[in-house]
């Protein structure tokens, strides 16, 4: 790492490596990070059957870490963990709480790709266009983590293809200055107990099947005048689509969402909002494996 950042190669990832501890692309020190740039390139796609490039990491803190990335791309990479979600029937799957979805392995409680992990209030900035694509991420408490709620910055950042594995959560963001974020293509088909956790950050959601077990879709706070936005999404026996919170009108557009049958969930609610701004837009609502729409 150390000697591709900033220079005009890439660092090459041919085969799957065990790490114990963080791999981070830094420079820098806590009193005074500085920007830096790399280019990872591994063999895997983003649908791949674990024997592409990438990371068994052992730990419990995060796999692969950037600080203050500047125009990174990130490519081809299985980041896998320790976590393995709750198991049971559907009925106790889907009624566990969130204080209760815990790790059922001795490892995996930490991240698997986190973009500005170290807080420093003496110096905020954070990474900027990075570009992520073609990864699988699965096993950890939350697969990917934007920011560390101290930094700012992390904006910009563009994630295509995109495959989620067991985790608590999938994808979870941190603080206002996150704006025009866009996930595109994200494939969740493991068990989790939430997919998307975002925090007042302004994120473009494009395209995604979920299946397996997800229990809630979202929990998205948005503050200010930057909402997120969410579209063409199918989602296949899920709990809820879960809770938003907002002070600007948000839509969410030309999605499917299928539930999982109440037989199954109990008395979870389907949506939760603060009030009525959130607009759904030619989306369809059933309960999955009913033989009619409801």
């Amino acid at each position: 790492i150390n000697a591709c950042q900033d220079r005009p190669y890439a660092l090459y990832f041919n085969g799957m490596y065990n790490t114990s501890k963080p791999l981070m692309v830094i420079k820098g020190t806590y009193v005074a990070y500085q920007q830096t740039s790399i280019k990872i390139i591994g063999t895997a796609t983003f649908w791949d059957n674990g024997t592409g490039s990438g990371i068994n990491y052992s730990g419990d803190s995060c796999a692969l870490g950037l600080q203050l990335n500047k125009g990174s791309r990130i490519s081809g990479l299985i980041i896998s963990g320790g976590w393995a979600s709750p198991s049971g029937s559907d009925s106790t799957y889907f009624n566990t709480s969130s204080a209760n979805y815990t790790n059922q392995n001795a490892h995996g409680n930490g991240v698997g790709l986190w973009i500005d992990p170290v807080g420093n209030w003496s110096q905020r900035s954070g990474s900027t266009g990075c570009h992520f694509s073609d990864l699988y991420v699965k096993n950890f408490k939350t697969l990917i983590q934007i920011s560390n709620s101290i930094s700012q910055n992390g904006d910009i950042m563009i994630f295509d293809n995109i495959q989620l594995g067991d985790a608590k959560i999938g994808i979870q963001t941190s603080q206002p200055q996150e704006k025009g974020n866009v996930f595109r293509g994200v494939y969740s088909w493991g068990s989790l107990y939430t997919l998307f956790q975002i925090n007042n950050g302004n994120y473009y959601i494009d395209g995604g099947n979920i299946a397996g077990l997800c229990i809630n879709l979202f929990n998205v706070v948005s503050g200010g005048w930057f909402p997120s936005h969410i579209r063409n999404l199918f989602a296949e026996n899920i709990g809820s689509i879960g809770s938003f919170s907002t002070t600007m009108p948000m839509e969410i557009t030309d999605c499917i969402f299928d539930f999982s049958r109440p037989s199954y969930t109990g008395n979870l609610k389907l949506v939760s909002c603060n009030n009525n701004f959130i607009k759904f837009n030619s989306c369809t609502f059933r309960y999955y494996g009913y033989s009619n729409n409801l």
